[in-house]
């Protein structure tokens, strides 16, 4: 059988939480800005102003079904 044996002068290897919390934020924040991107991006938002509002609360004068 062979055991491994831990030199004294070479550190142990502990190990590192932070490290691994830091990374799963880092990927979080990615994938957060990600969808962020593919949803909700200024190109995905119908224009704020008075004849948009006026047209969503209103609606349209023109007829999609009369020529």
């Amino acid at each position: 059988m062979n055991f491994r044996v831990s030199h004294p002068c070479k550190p142990v290897e502990a190990a590192r939480p932070g490290r691994d919390v830091l990374v799963a934020l880092a990927i979080k924040a990615v994938l957060l800005s990600g969808i962020y991107l593919l949803f909700f991006a200024p190109a995905h938002r119908p224009p704020s102003d008075a004849g948009a509002t006026a047209e969503a609360l209103i609606g349209s004068t023109h007829s999609k079904d009369m020529p």
